[in-house]
């Protein structure tokens, strides 16, 4: 079991390490390993020797400080906590981007932070657009069968049509 626990160990540790890499600007919505919560590389502070590349040295250098960093008792092994908190600080800063990318996308009157009217008067139609998707019968309201089916298609593509098991939805095995 110990053993195990270990190993397990050791795998997080080296996937916090060695996770995604990314430029220093913000992700693009295509980018797959950032939607999917893994670690993204600091570029900027990766490429130690500015030549605008990171070879596999200066990676595993990265990886090697943000682990020695997570090490807030110095024993040269990550506990559990450790690994948490560093997961959470990881966590953390992807929200903050993502307000940060808001906050530019939305703040019409340019003032750093997003009023309750530019949060819900935005003038954009995806919330039209997904509303008329989920009214599948057009009577301008959504019904509980309706938010049903939609919560159900999203579970779909989400977990690419299985359940926690990994059968398919609707099938008996």
């Amino acid at each position: 079991m110990m053993k195990r626990a270990t190993l397990m160990m050791t795998a997080t540790a080296l996937a916090i390490a060695l996770g995604g890499v990314a430029e220093a600007k913000p992700f693009d919505r295509g980018d797959r390993a950032g939607r999917m919560g893994q670690p993204m590389i600091d570029f900027a502070a990766a490429d130690t020797d500015g030549n605008g590349a990171l070879s596999q040295d200066e990676i595993q250098a990265y990886g090697q400080a943000r682990l020695t960093a997570a090490d807030t008792d110095g024993d040269g092994f990550l506990s559990i906590a450790e690994l948490a908190a560093l997961r959470e600080t990881e966590r953390q800063a992807r929200l903050e981007r993502m307000g940060e990318r808001m906050i530019e996308r939305l703040d019409a009157d340019e003032d750093g932070k997003l009023s309750i009217e530019e949060l819900t008067n935005r003038g954009d139609t995806r919330r039209d657009r997904m509303f008329d998707r989920i009214d599948t019968d057009g009577d301008g309201e959504i019904s509980q069968a309706e938010f049903a089916a939609m919560g159900k298609r999203m579970a779909d593509r989400r977990d690419g049509g299985r359940d926690h098991r990994g059968h398919r939805f609707g099938s008996d095995r």
